[in-house]
């Protein structure tokens, strides 16, 4: 069976939803998916109360995989499923010890009008966890 393609337009719908403290201040959110496996590009627009935040990737599901322990900052993406997981570490700023990892699930619904992004952010003072929920524009 193929693996989901997640190409396409998508806007936040916040209703559904499930956001932690912080990130439940999103007003509205924007992404752009151009996924034409093993290569998966994504641009995200976020209008939040305090301000905007726009970032993008492009990771790929046959690269190499994310090394365990270590202190290797980066992204990496692979399969599990039906879902594409997406995971970023990073080093946490000087004055600070340890590293913030930040995963992502995604996984289609609705025959492919809906995306559920499971977030997961550890290694901060402020972990949390987020179930964004977009649908296909």
């Amino acid at each position: 069976m193929p693996q989901p393609d997640f190409s396409g337009e998508w806007v936040l719908n916040k209703a559904d939803s499930t956001l932690s403290p912080g990130a439940d201040t999103v007003q509205s959110a924007r992404w752009v998916i151009d996924h034409r496996e093993p290569a998966l590009k994504h641009q995200a627009s976020f209008v939040f109360e305090g301000g905007s935040r726009d970032y993008e990737y492009e990771l790929r599901s046959d690269g190499p995989g994310m090394p365990e322990g270590g202190s290797e900052s980066g992204g990496w993406m692979h399969w599990d499923g039906d879902g594409l997981v997406v995971v970023f570490r990073e080093q946490i700023p000087t004055g600070q010890a340890g590293q913030m990892t930040v995963s992502f699930r995604y996984e289609l619904s609705d025959d492919g009008r809906r995306i559920r992004a499971s977030e997961q952010v550890r290694g901060t003072a402020w972990d949390r966890d987020n179930v964004w929920m977009f649908d296909r524009r």
